[in-house]
This record gives C-alpha cells, structure tokens and sequence, in this order.
C-alpha cells in the first residue's frame, strides 16, 4: 500500500491518540519523559475472529506518532524509544488500542516492567487499520 494511503487511513487514530495525550498532560495524568522509554500495544478488537497482532501495526504507530504529537515523547525515534511490545489483540468494545509508555531507567530485571503512565486511544475502526 503506497504511504499516502495508509497514512489517510490511520489519520484518525494518529489524531484521536494525540488529542487524549493532550488531554491526559492537560490534566496532570501524565508527563512527559526525558529519557528512553518502553512502549507496550494492546489492540481491541470488537470481531469474534481477531486479527494477527502484525495487522494492528499501522494503527499501533499511528497512536505512537499522535503521543510524539503531544508532546509526551521528544520523538519516537530508537534513542527515544528503545523497546515496542506488541500484544497480542483482545476481544472487547469499543475497538482501539491500547498504548502503555514506561521510562526505560524503571525497569527492574526480576519483576519486568515498572511504570505508570497509560494513554489510551479508542476510536471507530481503529482495529481495521
């Protein structure tokens, strides 16, 4: 699919992400990072058949770009985001996905991830992109 396609296609949940980023620093719910950052995709999936986790890429990267939109990350660049975790998609309602960013420096070897911050873009249709 020519670039230009998928990007009028995923512009939506670019938005949507950007707008609820927005939102969530407007509020105090989140702040930015400095540092390197983890990031961790949930898509929802309304469908009783769902598809492979590879299908929600376009849609996973869209929300991470409207996040780097808001100002929440610098950039979504490898010195910026050092790990993507892709899950596998849930069934549930409505459709969209959900996007956990966590510092990098909170790790901790024995119990995985530690963090906080949790920005969630839902939308129409987001787990058909």
């Amino acid at each position: 699919m020519h670039y230009r396609k998928r990007a009028a296609l995923v512009s939506p949940v670019r938005t949507a992400s950007m707008l609820l980023a927005a939102d969530a620093m407007r509020t105090g719910t989140v702040a930015p990072y400095w540092g390197p950052v983890t990031v961790t995709f949930r898509p929802h999936q309304a469908t009783a058949n769902l598809a492979d986790t590879a299908n929600h890429l376009p849609a996973c990267k869209a929300a991470l770009d409207g996040i780097v939109d808001a100002g929440i990350l610098h950039d979504d660049d490898s010195a910026h985001v050092v790990a993507q975790t892709f899950l596998a998609p849930v069934k549930a309602k409505p459709t969209g996905v959900t996007v956990v960013v966590e510092s990098a420096d909170e790790q901790d070897s024995d119990f995985g991830m530690v963090g906080k911050d949790f920005v969630t873009a839902r939308g129409r249709g987001l787990s058909g992109l």
